[in-house]
């Protein structure tokens, strides 16, 4: 869907990648035709010796913790190759097992692969979530991409990203709140925002509602550690001066108490002898 309304997309990849710092060979998924199927799966839902290892290995949730697992070792397309295996396995079951949350771990580990991130797969990935897997992006998903893009060099991608982003219900605010972003990534994306409004470009609108939405952001977290400040001041008063009165009448109170009690002890002595 998305390379079918941007259809500039993909030989905007082409041209982005071909900009000092990538480096591409004549194999790089860059260069695919625009028939080629999705995520180069060639026999990926066939796979026979696949779905054996599967059926007769382990339960689902230990299948998706491989998957993690080959995510973390770097392994992204034997990853790919379980999730797709699974939903073939097991689709209604996976309905329910698999959240956004597992595809965004796919879509993340793409543009975490090395020796270059995989942005066709990746962009792929999340055209497919919805319309083949019928599950919806969140902001998460969109972080993620947003900050796989910036931080690749290729900012007119992660432009249209962010207008995706918005038409489909979130919000800059929210983007900002993912915890898939760091401080470098939102000071990156920042910074492309800038680039783009001192080009005058056609998106500058977008950038200049991106950085908004961060000053609104940075100037909440201003006012609410100002607030934190007064409030851990006010503790500090309520309890800084009042430990030695209470210790005062505390032991004013024990002296008390212990008086009290030689008095009854005097009269239960004098009664006793009487």
């Amino acid at each position: 869907r998305l390379f079918s309304q941007q259809p500039w997309l993909r030989q905007s990849l082409h041209a982005e990648a071909e900009q000092p710092g990538h480096v591409l060979d004549e194999d790089s998924t860059l260069f695919a035709s625009t028939t080629k199927d999705l995520i180069s799966m060639r026999d990926m839902r066939e796979d026979t010796e696949l779905v054996h290892y599967m059926q007769t290995g382990k339960t689902l949730a230990e299948q998706l913790s491989v998957m993690q697992a080959c995510l973390l070792n770097g392994n992204v397309e034997r990853a790919q190759r379980i999730l797709i295996g699974l939903y073939r396995l097991y689709p209604e079951t996976m309905k329910e097992a698999a959240d956004v949350s597992v595809h965004n771990e796919i879509v993340g580990g793409l543009l975490a692969a090395k020796p270059r991130p995989l942005t066709t797969e990746a962009l792929l990935w999340y055209d497919q979530m919805e319309r083949h897997y019928h599950i919806k992006p969140n902001t998460n998903t969109f972080a993620i991409l947003i900050s796989g893009f910036v931080n690749g060099g290729m900012r007119n991608v992660a432009v249209v990203l962010m207008q995706e982003m918005l038409r489909c219900g979130h919000t800059f605010h929210d983007l900002l709140l993912s915890t898939y972003l760091s401080d470098t990534d939102i000071d990156h994306i920042k910074d492309v925002a800038r680039s783009i409004i001192s080009q005058g470009l056609e998106s500058s609108d977008v950038a200049t509602n991106l950085l908004n939405a961060v000053n609104d952001a940075e100037e909440r977290l201003v006012s609410l550690s100002a607030d934190a400040n007064e409030c851990e001041g006010d503790a500090d008063r309520l309890y800084q001066t009042p430990t030695d009165a209470v210790d005062s009448k505390l032991d004013a109170a024990a002296a008390t108490a212990t008086m009290e009690s030689a008095a009854e002890a005097n009269t239960l002595v004098s009664t006793n002898v009487e």
